[in-house]
C-alpha cells in the first residue's frame, strides 16, 4: 500500500517504549450536554501515553474524538462539559489543577496548534500576539521577544517579515494565518506540541515546511508531538507511533510501520484501504467513477466489520491494491484537458469576470501605507454545469477572487457578468437576488457559522430568510441535506463548538446547498474531512452537478482532487491569473 511505503520511507526507527512517559492519559471520558436530559459522549474511555521526545500520530474519521482529546489535555472545554479520568503531564495531574496553575502550563509547557485560525485576536497585529505569548511565560524584554518572533516568522517563510509582523489576521491569507497559529504554538519551545490538522489549509510546499519545523523542534529541543491528521502520508513523515480512533475509542495503536503495514483491527484495515483506493481512482483521468467510501460502521462491540465501497474498475473488495505504476503521464493529461477546454468553450457562460483588481492597504491610518495587490487584472469565465479549479500558493489571492465573485467584496476595478447581466449595474434588490444564486463555502467554518444556532437551524436559516416554505418543510429539507453530507442524527441539534472540524465543514456545505444555487464557490471545502467522508461529499457534488447543471469554482491545494474534479484549471500567482493546460500529478 502507498501508506505502508510512506511509513517505511519517513518514520523514525527509535524505540520509545522504554522512555519515561511525559504524558499519561488513563480512562479519559468526556460528556457534552446536547439538549434537555441528553448527553453526547465523544470520548468513551481513552488510555494512552506519550514518551519524552516521541511523536505520536492520531488517525481517524471526522467526529471520532481526536480534537476532543486535544482540547481535554489543556482543559479547554466549556464549563458544562464533564471530564472524567486521569491526565498527568510530567507527573502533574492536570484535571485537578486550578485555572491559574493551568495558565502557566498552556503555551509554555504544552501548546496546541488549533485546526483553524479563529484563535487569533482580530484586533491585534499578529506580531504582537506572538510577543504576548513570550512575555506571558518569559522574563524577557519586549525587544528580545520581538527578535524571537521575527526569527520564527522567517523560519515559517512568512515574507516580507515586517509586513507580516504588522498585519492584522484578516489581512493575511488562510495559509498565512495557519502558519501564524503554528508559530504561536512553537514560540516558547514547549515540551509537548499538540498539532490538530496543522497542514490542512496550506499548499504542499508550506505543509512540508511546517512538518520540517515540527521535526526540527523535536530533534533539537527534545519536545514531544501529538499530530492529528486525516492524511496518512503526513503522519508517516513525523510520527514514531500511531493511534487509530473510532467512535470515541482508540481501537489500535503501535509503531507506525507495523500499524500501516500490518493493521490488525478491521476499521484500520478498511480506512487505509479506502485511502489507497481513493488515490488510485483520483489518478484515473478518463472517467469520474464514484470515489470509495466506508459503507458500514463498527458496532460498539466491533462485531460488524466495515467495508470500503470501492467502485474501482477491476478491483475486488478483497484485493490488495498495488499503487505502483500510478504515475501520471503529463502529456496525456495536457491532451485531455485541452479537449475538455474545447468542449467548455462551446458551452454558454454562467459567469464572466474581466479585469478584476483588488488591493488592500496595510499599516496605520497615517503615514505611508503599503499596498497589497491581491488581484491584478484577473479574467475568468465559468460555464454552466462545469467545474473551474483555481490553484496557487497561500497568499496568491484565491480567497479574494472567491469573495469578489460571490459579491461579498467590491473589486477596485473590473466587470462581473452573471447569467448575462452586469452585476455592478444592478440595484440593491437585484444584487441580493443574484447573491442567492451564488453560494460560497468558506475555508474557515468556525468564522462562517453562527455559534448560537444548531446544525439544523444553520441549514434552515437561508430558507427562513427567503421565506420560501413553511417551518415544517424547512426542517425536512434541512434534515435531508444534513443526511446527504454524512452527518449522524445526534449532531443535528448541536452548535458549532460542539462539533468536530469535519462536522462543521459538512454543516457549511449543507447550508450552501439549501437555496439551490446556480454557482457554488468551494474555498478549500474539504479541509478537516477524512478520505471516506470527503469522497462521499465529492460524489454528492458530482451527482448534483449532473442533475442540476451546477457550476463550481473550486479552490484547493489538493492537486490530485483538482485533477479528478475540474474541467479547467487556472493558476493564481501574486494576484495574476495564468491558464494551465495540464495538471501536475501528486508527487507520491
Amino acid at each position: 500500500m502507498a501508506a505502508s511505503r510512506a511509513a517505511a520511507r519517513f518514520s523514525n526507527s527509535g524505540d520509545h517504549a522504554s522512555l519515561k512517559p511525559l504524558l499519561r492519559v488513563t480512562n479519559l471520558k468526556v460528556s457534552i450536554p446536547a439538549g434537555p436530559h441528553h448527553w453526547v459522549h465523544p470520548l468513551k474511555g481513552v488510555t494512552f501515553q506519550v514518551a519524552s521526545g516521541e511523536a505520536v500520530g492520531l488517525l481517524g474519521e471526522s467526529g471520532a474524538g481526536k480534537t476532543t482529546i486535544a482540547r481535554s489535555l489543556l482543559r479547554l472545554h466549556p464549563a458544562s462539559t464533564q471530564v472524567e479520568g486521569v491526565i498527568e503531564f510530567d507527573g502533574i495531574p492536570l484535571l485537578s489543577q486550578e485555572e491559574k496553575a493551568l495558565r502557566a502550563v498552556r503555551g509554555d509547557k504544552v501548546s496546541l496548534v488549533h485546526q483553524d485560525s479563529s484563535v487569533l485576536n482580530p484586533v491585534r497585529r499578529v506580531g504582537e500576539q506572538l510577543v504576548d505569548v513570550l512575555r506571558a511565560h518569559r522574563p524577557w524584554s519586549r525587544e528580545m521577544c520581538r527578535q524571537r518572533a521575527f526569527s520564527l516568522l522567517q523560519q515559517m517563510d512568512l515574507r516580507p517579515v515586517t509586513r507580516i509582523y504588522s498585519a492584522y489576521p484578516h489581512q493575511l491569507s488562510g495559509g498565512e494565518q495557519q502558519r501564524i497559529v503554528v508559530a504561536q504554538a512553537l514560540i516558547c519551545r514547549p515540551s509537548l506540541v499538540i498539532a490538530d490538522e496543522p497542514t490542512a489549509s496550506v499548499d504542499r510546499d508550506t505543509a512540508s515546511q511546517i512538518l520540517r519545523l515540527l521535526k526540527y523542534n523535536k530533534e533539537n529541543f527534545g519536545n514531544s508531538i501529538i499530530l492529528i491528521s486525516h492524511d496518512v502520508d503526513v503522519l508517516a513523515q513525523v510520527a514514531d507511533t500511531i493511534m487509530v480512533m473510532y467512535a470515541g475509542r482508540i481501537v489500535e495503536s503501535g509503531p507506525i510501520e507495523r500499524v500501516l503495514n500490518q493493521p490488525t483491527h478491521p476499521y484500520t484495515r478498511t480506512l487505509l484501504r479506502c485511502a489507497d483506493l481513493t488515490k488510485l481512482e483520483l489518478r484515473r483521468r478518463n472517467t469520474r467513477s464514484q470515489l470509495p467510501t466506508i459503507t458500514e460502521n463498527l458496532s460498539e462491540s466491533t462485531a460488524t466489520q466495515p467495508t470500503c465501497d470501492a467502485k474501482v474498475h477491476g478491483a475486488e473488495h478483497t484485493a490488495v491494491v498495488d499503487m505502483r505504476g500510478c504515475r501520471t503521464n503529463l502529456r496525456a493529461i495536457g491532451s485531455e484537458l485541452r479537449a475538455r477546454e474545447s468542449e467548455v468553450r462551446n458551452s454558454p457562460w454562467l459567469l464572466q469576470a474581466t479585469g478584476l483588481s483588488k488591493s488592500y492597504v496595510l499599516g496605520p491610518r497615517w503615514g505611508r501605507k503599503p499596498l497589497i495587490n491581491a488581484l491584478d487584472n484577473v479574467t475568468i469565465a465559468l460555464p454552466r454545469g462545469k467545474t473551474v479549479a483555481v490553484i496557487g500558493r497561500s497568499g496568491a489571492g484565491k480567497t479574494t477572487l472567491a469573495t469578489c465573485l460571490a459579491l461579498l467584496e467590491e473589486p477596485d476595478a473590473g466587470e462581473i457578468i452573471f447569467d448575462g447581466r452586469s452585476v455592478r449595474s444592478l440595484d440593491r434588490v437585484s444584487r441580493r437576488a443574484v447573491r442567492r444564486k451564488i453560494q460560497i463555502i468558506f475555508q474557515d467554518s468556525v468564522a462562517a457559522l453562527s455559534p448560537r444556532l444548531t446544525a439544523t437551524q444553520l441549514v434552515e436559516e437561508p430558507l427562513q430568510i427567503r421565506r420560501s416554505m413553511p417551518a415544517q418543510q424547512r426542517a425536512q429539507v434541512a434534515g435531508k441535506l444534513l443526511e446527504q453530507v454524512g452527518l449522524a442524527r445526534d449532531t443535528y441539534m448541536r452548535r458549532p463548538h460542539e462539533l468536530s472540524g469535519g462536522q462543521r465543514q459538512r454543516v457549511a456545505i449543507a447550508r450552501s446547498l439549501a437555496l439551490n444555487p446556480s454557482l457554488l464557490i468551494l474555498d478549500e471545502p474539504f479541509v478537516g474531512l477524512d478520505s471516506p467522508i470527503r469522497n462521499q461529499i465529492v460524489n454528492l457534488l458530482l451527482e448534483l452537478q449532473t442533475s442540476l447543471k451546477l457550476a463550481y469554482l473550486y479552490i484547493s491545494h489538493d492537486l490530485d482532487l483538482v485533477q479528478y474534479f475540474a474541467d479547467i484549471t487556472l493558476t493564481l500567482d501574486n494576484g495574476r491569473l495564468i491558464t494551465s493546460a495540464d495538471i501536475r500529478a501528486c508527487s507520491n
